[in-house]
């Protein structure tokens, strides 16, 4: 018969196996766990900027006056709309903010003149939140 060995036996060879790995030190293990929260952060970035594309594409594609949607929405997403509206108008307004400079910039590089900025905050809108 092939030699048999009891379980026992497997599970300690194994344990003697990962004895002889080298500890890591407290510098590797900061550099490993620093690293996990720069993926972290990134993949967060990548969520919200996917977000934030799809909601602006989706909203633009609206035809509808406000006025109608406002008439038929449900009680359940009036709800909905009223916990998210003002924290959402209030992003994307920084969001247009941070727009005009990001392309003004961009524009104000190729432009001799140095107006760019003011041509990209020239075609833009402004969100307000309105309370009752």
């Amino acid at each position: 018969m092939p030699g048999l060995r009891l379980v026992g036996e497997a599970a300690a060879g194994d344990r003697a196996g990962n004895a002889k790995r080298p500890r890591r030190s407290n510098a590797q293990r900061q550099a490993s766990q620093d690293a996990k929260l720069a993926l972290r952060a990134d993949a967060k970035v990548d969520a919200d900027l996917s977000r934030t594309v799809d909601s602006i594409a989706f909203l633009s594609r609206n035809e509808v006056d406000p006025a109608a949607l406002i008439a038929r929405i449900s009680p359940m997403e009036a709800e909905a709309v009223s916990a998210n509206l003002e924290k959402a108008v209030d992003w994307l307004n920084r969001f247009v903010d941070g727009w005009h400079v990001f392309t003004g910039n961009i524009e104000a590089q190729g432009a001799a003149s140095g107006t760019g900025l003011e041509a990209g905050r020239g075609g833009g809108i402004r969100l307000v939140s309105r309370r009752n």
